[in-house]
This record gives structure tokens, C-alpha cells and sequence, in this order.
């Protein structure tokens, strides 16, 4: 971002913020009970901001916590510039100071906070397992929140860690009516071991897996997904993606870069995108009869070719429009 972008985004952050202070003043001054006017006010501020609004009137402190984003990340989180923007302890300590997580999550939660529910609970940061007792009640607040769109991303361009070191997610807070509220979930760099009496996100639209560490299959979270149209699973670790039964929303499917992944076997009747970037594996979309297009990339090897005009043709019966990608030493690509 330019000089003058920043400069640009700092004034337009200061002429909200004296707009919303001079509105705080009129209406402290007329003595209007305002809470719904600032409550739609602070939503639209960015989630530092919102706080700060909160000191200016005594009536109103508590109003952002209502604040329907909640983004935790280094740059929500720490000062441009600050030495401190790679200190985890810190960016623990500035997401547990934040007192709505305290009172929401407290028994005696105010009526005005339990009543909030977010749209969405970011958490972008580099996390292991050693802060699961953290990030575990951060979890649990977006669960108990019911929160729509939630981001756990603990990548932070390291990709060379021990599998042992990442945090596990914590399905079980999304089971039941937990669960119902999640449209998207987006999981990057962690550990996912779905229950096999896993019972969750019946409303769940879109998932992205990136950099996910799967034990075993998938089979036990996707059943309960019944609405899910837009899957991505990239740089995941895991046994195969395969179906039990079969996902009749389903529109996009991505799979790219899986380590261990031994087959693909996919129920989608309405399937209409897939997306395969591997090594030659088994796969299974016989099902798929409304397939519009699949692109395949395969690094170029001897036995691509037989892959491609013999497996593939009888894995993917159905597809309208065929597109097959060699990837070339350097990275370059040919097309067919």
C-alpha cells in the first residue's frame, strides 16, 4: 500500500471519527436515547475504532460491544510499526484484554451482550497447539455467538512445522444447534479430526480447508453439510475425499496439492466446477451428471498420458467441457 493510500484511509479513519464524536455530543446534549442510531453507527466503523467511539459518552460505553465483526490480526491488533507484531504472548493478551470476549463469555453477561450475534469471528495469526487453552475459548465464544462467517488462519507463511505442533480444531463446540448458525468456515494451518458422531453446520454453504491436517477421511463431516455448495481442500493432509451419501447442493469442487490422498469419489448430482491440481489419483464423479467443466493439472510424467485419456475419461463421464494442464519444470504450463 502507497504513502498516499495510508494517508489516504488515516484521514478518512479521522473525519468518521469526528463525525461520529460530534453526533455522540448532540445527542448526549439533547438527552435522546440514541443506542440504536450508535449501535448501527459503530457497526460500520472498523472494530479499533468502534472501541475508541465507546469512551465518549458514559451511556453508550458498552454500545460496541455489539459490534458484529469481529477480526483479530496483527494488523486489527497491534500499531503500524510496532515491534511487537510477531510476539504471540501479545497478540494473546490484546484478544483476551478485548472485553466483550470477557463478558459475553462470563456467567452474568450483561442481557444487551447475549443478545448480539456476529456475523463474522476472525482470528488470523501465528498460533500453534502450545495456545490451545486461548484459542479454544476464542472458538467457543464463535460458536456461542452463532456466529455466520468464521476465519481460524494460523498460517503466517510458515509451512515447514511439525504436524504434531498445530492446534486442533475444537469440532465438538459446533455441535447440535452450535453449529446451525456457520454459513462459511474457512480453516488454514491446524489439525481437523472430525467424530464419527459429529453432528453440525446443517447450514454450512462454504468450506475452505487450506494447509489442514486430516487423520482420516472427511466422510464424517461432509454427511452433516446437506447444503454445502462450494468445497476447497488445498495442501491438506489426508487419507481420500469421499462421500457416503450424496451432497445434492454441491457446485464447486477444488482439490489441489494433497498429501496421502489416495482417491476422490464424489456424490454431486449438481455438481458444476471441479478442479483437480495432484498427482494421478483415482477419481470417481460418475455421479456428477450436470458437470459443466473439470480442469485437471498433472506434473508431466511418462504415465500422464495414460492417466489422462484412460482413467480420467472413465472417472469423469459426464463433464461437457475438459480441460488438462501438464505442469513443466519452472512451473510452466501447457494447456489442451
Amino acid at each position: 500500500m502507497g504513502v498516499a493510500s495510508r494517508r489516504g484511509k488515516s484521514f478518512l479513519a479521522i473525519a468518521v471519527a469526528a463525525a461520529v464524536a460530534v453526533l455522540v455530543l448532540v445527542l448526549a446534549a439533547a438527552d435522546v436515547d440514541s443506542k440504536d442510531i450508535l449501535r448501527d453507527v459503530l457497526s460500520r466503523l472498523e472494530f479499533k475504532e468502534a472501541a475508541r467511539m465507546s469512551i465518549l459518552s458514559r451511556k453508550w460505553r458498552g454500545l460496541w460491544r455489539c459490534y458484529e465483526n469481529l477480526v483479530f490480526t496483527r494488523e486489527t491488533m497491534f500499531s503500524s510499526g510496532s515491534n511487537a507484531v510477531k510476539n504471540r504472548q501479545k497478540f494473546i493478551s490484546n484478544v483476551n484484554s478485548v472485553y466483550v470476549l470477557e463478558a459475553r463469555l462470563a456467567p452474568a453477561s450483561p442481557p444487551l451482550l447475549s443478545s448480539t450475534i456476529l456475523k463474522k469471528f476472525v482470528v488470523r495469526f501465528k498460533l500453534r497447539k502450545r495456545q490451545t487453552r486461548h484459542v479454544d475459548r476464542w472458538v467457543s465464544f464463535s460458536a456461542m455467538s452463532k456466529a455466520r462467517h468464521i476465519v481460524v488462519d494460523f498460517s503466517q507463511g510458515s509451512w515447514g512445522d511439525d504436524h504434531d505442533s498445530r492446534y486442533i480444531f475444537p469440532l465438538h463446540n459446533f455441535s447440535g444447534s452450535n453449529g446451525s448458525s456457520v454459513r462459511s468456515l474457512r480453516l488454514m494451518f491446524l489439525c481437523l479430526n472430525p467424530p464419527p458422531d459429529f453432528c453440525g453446520f446443517t447450514n454450512l454453504k462454504k468450506l475452505k480447508l487450506d494447509a489442514v491436517s486430516i487423520p482420516g477421511h472427511l466422510q464424517c463431516l461432509l454427511p452433516e453439510c446437506a447444503v454445502l455448495e462450494w468445497l476447497s481442500i488445498v495442501r491438506c493432509t489426508l487419507r481420500g475425499l469421499q462421500t457416503s451419501q450424496p451432497l445434492y447442493r454441491l457446485r464447486y469442487l477444488r482439490v489441489q496439492h494433497c498429501n496421502g490422498m489416495q482417491k476422490v469419489e464424489i456424490q454431486a448430482p449438481n455438481l458444476d466446477v471441479f478442479k483437480f491440481h495432484d498427482s494421478p489419483k483415482p477419481i470417481v464423479l460418475n455421479g456428477c451428471l450436470a458437470l459443466a467443466e473439470a480442469t485437471v493439472a498433472l506434473p508431466a510424467s511418462s504415465d500422464c498420458f495414460n492417466y489422462a485419456f484412460t482413467e480420467l475419461p472413465c472417472g469423469i463421464p459426464h463433464v461437457r467441457k475438459f480441460n488438462m494442464e501438464l505442469i513443466m519444470c519452472g512451473n510452466s504450463t501447457w494447456n489442451f
